[in-house]
């Protein structure tokens, strides 16, 4: 196996790291390297009978439970009222300050359910890594315990997309601080191939490319001092132009034409000291696109 920086302190340090291993809702083996309209109505999976949702409180929930044999009118009831939802709830993070005026928003996860199919429970089909993934108290936990050096992503239901905002609040609950976290966009899963915006607990960050096998840092830094309640990580696409943000503050920009199709958007955590342990955990996941 090669060896490798990791690509948070490529630009600090020199330590060479082992081959990683990235896993979503497919395994793939991977190296890392040294180194004001209204929003539209996001879109609904189909609802095939028209039961009451949790969320259809108040006056509208009333009128849903009235229409429960009118399939067509509930339906548009169900989609209207999660959407609205959805769009209160996800409010600050489409103000801030990196979100693009008129962007439509396609996915707010608020983990209060597990509706788009996130990976839960114990996963050993990393070799490198011990998983252990739950949906808890509106956060979506991610338990590793480290065989080797590893990099492991998830990803949820939805459409890939090419240009987007893509925010989270991420956070090392407890374990190594060397641990990193973030997002991971313009995702292929077949062929293993994607950005990462990704920092620890010390304040190192990094964006990186992974291609055809082999990683590419593109930018990196130190942010400083991170709050022990976490931080919202932010990543902008517009055509092949990405901007970072953390804590709603910019802190890079960057050029690269790489991957150029459409891609998931998903959530990644990377250890880089064999047998450490840590927990991270994500919240309010908010995609927007043009």
């Amino acid at each position: 196996m090669s060896t490798r920086p990791t690509r948070l302190i490529a630009a600090h340090l020199a330590a060479p790291l082992l081959m990683l291993l990235a896993v979503g809702c497919s395994a793939q083996v991977t190296a890392i390297p040294s180194a004001d309209s209204p929003l539209p109505t996001p879109a609904e999976p189909p609802i095939e009978t028209a039961t009451l949702p949790p969320e259809a409180a108040g006056p509208a929930g009333t009128q849903l439970a009235a229409l429960n044999d009118a399939t067509g009118t509930a339906h548009a009831l169900v989609t209207a009222t999660r959407a609205a939802i959805a769009t209160a709830t996800a409010g600050p993070a489409l103000a801030e300050p990196g979100a693009p005026a008129g962007w439509n928003l396609i996915l707010y996860e608020p983990f209060a359910d597990n509706a788009r199919k996130w990976p839960e429970g114990p996963d050993d089909s990393n070799p490198l890594v011990h998983q252990e993934h739950t949906i808890i108290g509106g956060q979506y936990m991610v338990k590793a315990t480290a065989r080797r050096d590893f990099s492991a992503y998830v990803y949820p239901q939805m459409p890939a997309v090419l240009d987007f905002y893509a925010a989270v609040d991420a956070r090392l609950l407890d374990g190594d601080p060397a641990t990193e976290y973030g997002l991971v966009a313009s995702l292929d899963p077949a062929a293993g191939d994607y950005y990462a915006f990704l920092l620890d607990a010390r304040g190192l960050w990094a964006f990186s490319l992974h291609k055809s096998g082999q990683w590419t840092v593109i930018e990196s830094g130190h942010a400083g001092q991170i709050s022990a309640d976490g931080s919202r990580l932010a990543l902008l696409r517009h055509q092949n132009d990405f901007t970072l943000y953390l804590d709603n503050q910019r802190i890079a920009s960057a050029h690269n034409d790489q991957l150029t199709a459409p891609g998931k958007l998903g959530l990644i955590v990377e250890g880089n000291v064999p047998g450490a342990q840590a927990t991270v955990t994500f919240g309010n996941l908010t995609v927007l696109t043009p």
